[in-house]
């Protein structure tokens, strides 16, 4: 296919011959045409919300030459919701944009009321000489340029200029990015046009923002649209101008392949595959329960490598597309440029829609490989990724590899940073035609692969075009000869075995999912996933002795133990009940502390970075609200700390609107270094209430009596009522010496004021994977209740005052199991805070501190 935005190929002379209304017997997107579907569409439109909370609305720009229809396109959606024709945005049929200024456009579902999850922004045109500064996209993408902002086609908005708005929040960003260009002139965009359009591109290309061309005025094109524009996919005109292939450059072809009749099928495949529902749902239930047996690897990393245009990226969207339930894309395509569209080294992530869990795989995209030196990959960066050195977002540079000065390099990562699988993506059309170049690059890749014992998977796409008959019907791909001789051709020049080849059918121009792609592309995965579980078999054994080291007998036994082994009885009863989700939340809302002076329990959460201190206060709120939210910023596996300040926080129970007779107060995660993370010094003035809310840490140095905002008379009330400390169950055993040292001092500091506390086990699932799927068997697993005694042991703190827990982090939906554990931990921060008070009189001032100097 050719690029919409490549160099148009002077139109041959039988062109103007072409039936330019001639239908296809069969349409090439499948639409239902009915009232009942534009009903469903419209539903669902209105229905959609973004995932983020911080997100209320999806931004989405238009760009396109004047008269290609923006601002017409806005007005036509805003009159499909007011069920009547009408307009906002000023249309114009000059040869001037009639928009001048950045628009900003919502629209209100006139049934009832509610608005659109979208707004629409609506730019200048772009014109050949005038029009719409190209340096303003990037500008305005970021959410630098304010509401009604004058555009100056004679230069970009700069950060000194009027309005410019230095630091926008994400929800003020652009989330897509929307061409709008007319069928009729595609062929025909003058060169400088073209090249703007390809700038364009290029830059919103660097920002990973998702790309969508609308294509305007398909009526023109096919005249007998406009009596029947249901007509549109049968159209071969549309299609023509769609797909682009009038623009592409012939590909010279292998003369076998010219020889040999690409549709012709064998009787039998000689692959064996279960093409039904059933085999779909079984898929992706078994990738979805996939997870790697080393607790060090929560995920697996698999690597994608192809010349340009290959589809990787597109490898990616067509997954993710299968487990969200509609086509979609994430990573940016290259369609058919000959430069890459990923310049950066990007991980990516799939959540199934249904269960809202996070797929066991990274899908780690690199920029893609290119005959010439100094362009595309470079592949001495090859290795610097396997090893983990690279960092997400990296700017790959084809001139030359990341070196171990360069900004950004990891020079110590773990094993679950490294690649676990190697993925090779090539197009099928053109196997036979790479150049020596690209198959010198291809083996050398594969040498230095094979150095590090990584299995290498190839993924052979683009399967319909070597076959055209798969296009109708992909479950024939194993009983095509052509696709089985590339595949028997790409074995023997790549040095791959043929049982690690397997062939796809990305998602490129189709707007509805069918069943049997989605089958071959989840064949494809699952066959990554077992290759990347066979590679950890290497290293479970060596893994577990270097992780864990010389530690205790405890511990070295519980190595021994299969990890979901379960006592016949728990050592704990638990109610395992809604009944008695409804008895907890209940007997917690009517806590109240014994002393009038203290309106509520404060309660300290501490512990080293990543523990899960800001994701246990979310996990609360959400069994509160009755849905999964968050409100504390959370964390991911940098290593650094998101909590900067220390912050209070308060729930209110959505049901009956009283707020929670405790505060939850966060702090910075502990570090090992010294300099880095929280200063222990900092514990007893927190402690004490000298730390207000909403001040900043300094890892270098705690906070002194003369420090801005110090309280220098704190109330009873405001001072610490019961210590948390939050430490993960797969981490317990291998805490440095440095951080359990930084535990046992604050330990220390805190008995001194006679503080009860309590340690909350986070993430006890990953001790257990079967707990991912019952967590109330939590208290008959053996491997918990090891992990549980080794931390009362280390810490010297009571069992009894030891709880796990599941926070809530993937999840999209509540689940009672899980909401009566975090129910637990915090009653039993309530009763410890309630039995520190009663140390002291119930008439007591708040006024006066208890706490003596330590």
């Amino acid at each position: 296919m050719g690029g919409l935005f490549s160099k148009p190929e002077p139109a041959p002379t039988q062109k103007k011959e072409i039936n330019v209304n001639e239908m296809m017997a069969q349409p090439w997107r499948n639409v239902t045409w009915t009232t009942e579907e534009r009903n469903k569409l419209m539903s669902e439109i209105a229905a959609y919300h973004p995932r983020l909370n911080t997100v209320p609305q999806f931004r989405v720009l238009f760009v396109g030459p004047i008269q290609a229809g923006k601002s017409s396109f806005f007005n036509s959606v805003k009159s499909v919701f007011r069920g009547h024709v009408t307009s906002q945005a000023i249309a114009g049929t000059d040869l001037k944009s009639v928009t001048t200024q950045y628009k900003t456009y919502q629209v209100k579902n006139e049934k009832d009321g509610s608005t659109l999850p979208i707004i629409f922004c609506d730019t200048m045109g772009l014109e050949e000489k005038q029009g719409l500064d190209i340096d303003d996209v990037p500008i305005i993408i970021k959410g630098h340029i304010p509401e009604n902002y004058q555009f100056n086609p004679a230069g970009a908005i700069q950060s000194t200029s009027p309005g410019y708005i230095k630091d926008p929040s994400f929800k003020d960003q652009i989330h897509c990015f929307v061409f709008i260009i007319e069928a009729p002139k595609i062929e025909i965009l003058p060169d400088n046009m073209l090249e703007k359009l390809k700038t364009i591109r290029r830059n919103t290309n660097k920002l990973g923002l998702p790309q969508l061309v609308i294509l305007t005025k398909v009526d023109e094109v096919c005249p007998s649209l406009g009596k029947n524009v249901s007509d549109v996919y049968r159209s071969k005109e549309v299609e023509k101008k769609a797909m682009g292939d009038i623009f592409s450059t012939p590909q010279p072809q292998s003369t076998q392949t010219k020889k040999t009749d690409v549709n012709e099928m064998m009787e039998q495949p000689w692959r064996d595959v279960t093409w039904k529902t059933v085999e779909r749902k079984k898929l992706m239930c078994e990738i979805a329960a996939y997870h790697p047996r080393s607790n060090s690897v929560p995920q697996f990393r698999v690597l994608f490598m192809g010349p340009v245009g290959a589809g990787k990226s597109s490898f990616f969207n067509s997954v993710k597309s299968v487990i969200r339930g509609y086509v979609t894309t994430q990573a940016p395509v290259a369609g058919t440029c000959s430069s890459s569209r990923t310049v950066q080294y990007k991980t990516y992530q799939i959540k199934n829609e249904k269960d809202g869990k996070t797929l066991p795989i990274i899908f780690c995209d690199t920029m893609g490989l290119e005959e010439r030196e100094g362009a595309g990959l470079h592949i001495d960066d090859v290795p610097n990724i396997i090893k983990g050195h690279v960092p997400d977002k990296y700017q790959l540079n084809p001139a030359g590899a990341m070196q171990p000065t360069s900004p950004g390099y990891i020079k110590d990562p773990s094993f679950k940073d490294e690649i676990h699988c190697f993925v090779f993506i090539l197009e099928a059309p053109k196997i036979e035609i790479l150049s020596d170049k690209m198959f010198g690059k291809l083996k050398t890749i594969i040498q230095r692969t094979n150095m590090f014992d990584i299995p290498q998977l190839v993924i052979l796409t683009k399967v319909d075009e070597v076959c055209p008959s798969l296009e109708k019907n992909i479950s024939n791909v194993y009983r095509s000869k052509v696709v089985e001789t590339k595949m028997q051709f790409t074995a023997e020049r790549l040095g791959i075995p043929l049982c690690n080849i397997v062939p796809v059918k990305n998602y490129c121009s189709e707007l509805e999912l069918k069943e049997n792609v989605d089958i071959l592309i989840l064949l494809a995965l699952r066959q990554i996933l077992r290759l990347a579980d066979s590679y950890l078999d290497n290293f479970l054994l060596d893994e577990t002795a270097v992780a864990l080291g010389d530690l205790s007998s405890e511990a070295t036994q519980m190595k021994k133990t299969d990890a979901n082994e379960m006592m016949e009885q728990p050592w704990r009863d638990v109610t395992w009940k809604t009944e008695e989700r409804k008895k907890l939340m209940s007997e917690i809302e009517a806590y109240h502390p014994c002393l009038n002076s203290v309106p509520q329990f404060r309660v300290l959460f501490l512990g080293p970075v990543g523990a899960g201190k800001s994701s246990f206060f979310n996990s609360v709120k959400s069994v509160f609200q009755g849905y999964v939210t968050t409100q504390a910023i959370v964390g991911g596996i940098s290593g650094t700390s998101m909590t900067m300040k220390y912050n209070t926080y308060q729930v209110k129970n959505k049901e009956s609107g009283k707020t929670l007779p405790i505060i939850f107060c966060d702090t910075m995660g502990l570090e090992e270094k010294q300099g880095a993370g929280l200063d222990i010094d900092d514990v007893p003035n927190i402690i004490k209430g000298y730390v207000p809310d909403k001040y900043q840490f300094n890892p270098a140095g705690a906070m002194q009596s003369t420090s801005l905002g110090y309280i220098k008379d704190p109330s009873f009330k405001d001072q610490i009522h019961c210590f948390v400390f939050i430490l993960e169950a797969p981490k317990i055993e291998i805490l440095s010496d440095k951080m359990l040292e930084k535990l046992k001092t604050i330990i220390r500091r805190t008995n001194m004021f006679d503080l009860p506390q309590l340690v909350i086990l986070t993430k006890v699932d990953e001790i257990c994977p079967s707990l991912g799927k019952n967590i109330s068997n939590v208290y008959r697993s053996k491997v918990v209740e090891a992990k549980m005694q080794l931390t009362a042991e280390r810490l010297g703190i009571p069992l009894c005052n030891i709880v796990p827990v599941k926070n809530y982090s993937v999840e999209l939906e509540l689940k009672d199991d899980v909401d009566i554990l975090i129910l637990m931990a915090v009653r039993q921060m309530l009763r410890l805070a309630e039995s520190y008070l009663d140390n002291y009189s119930s008439d007591t001032d708040s006024t006066v501190d208890y706490y003596s100097e330590y």
